[in-house]
């Protein structure tokens, strides 16, 4: 009888303990690099909110009117519909606002023009809009689709509305999910929120020019970011 003795062994504890280190750094690394994307998506934020009040400041200048609100955009821009993606199927009727100097929804759905004016004017080249999946993006079709052509934001399903503003009033801009209307659906964490809060203005969702909405989400507490939130809560206004 022959004894056959394997060459095969298993991994030492030693071996087994360098393999777990390995992994263990490798998942480190892609978690740290996820971290560092998020911030710099996180930043961007404030960086298009920048861009959009010099843009309407420039716009006003330029024009004499509020964008949105400018009652001579067909003469400007008379073929905007094949300026614009997805805006061949429309009519001519509603690219004017009216001049009341706001911005209103109901006021020739200005809100959803203050984006298509800033595009045609040139002052946000080569941002990603949103498309219409259907040929339109007339505002009085209602819904989600009132909002085609607004810019997207950083942040996955993120992007920017302009809010209604009466007269007299600031104009601002909403950060939010655009799968909901009024892109009031939350984008961002209460800590997330509260960081851009705190460096852009004063750390407090009722005042200043960063307001932290809670519409859909649990954004706010007392007055204060609640901070013991986990996930997506909240979206913030910038006035502009």
């Amino acid at each position: 009888m022959h004894n056959y003795h394997s060459s095969k062994r298993g991994f030492t504890l030693v071996e087994l303990s360098i393999v777990i280190i390995i992994i263990g750094l490798i998942v480190a690394g892609v978690t740290a690099g996820q971290q560092v994307v998020k911030s710099a998506q996180i930043r961007l934020i404030s960086t298009h909110v920048g861009i959009f009040k010099s843009s309407m400041q420039n716009f006003r200048l330029q024009y004499n009117q509020l964008p949105g609100d400018f009652n001579n955009a067909l003469a400007y821009w008379p073929n905007w519909r094949t300026t614009l993606p997805n805006c061949s199927d429309n009519s001519d009727t509603y690219i004017n606002g009216n001049n009341d100097k706001h911005i209103s929804s109901a006021s020739g759905q200005e809100d959803a023009v203050f984006f298509k004016h800033f595009v045609l004017a040139g002052y946000l080249p080569g941002w990603k809009s949103l498309k219409s999946t259907t040929g339109s993006c007339d505002p009085a079709d209602g819904g989600s689709r009132r909002n085609y052509n607004n810019p997207i934001g950083p942040l996955n399903n993120s992007g920017y509305k302009i809010g209604n503003a009466g007269v007299g009033q600031p104009v601002f801009v909403r950060f939010g999910t655009y799968d909901h209307p009024n892109f009031n659906g939350p984008v961002l964490t209460t800590n997330e929120a509260f960081g851009i809060d705190s460096k852009q203005d004063d750390g407090l969702p009722s005042t200043g020019s960063v307001i932290g909405d809670d519409t859909v989400g649990n954004c706010v507490s007392a007055n204060a970011y609640d901070t013991s939130q986990t996930g997506p809560q909240c979206t913030l206004k910038f006035n502009i």
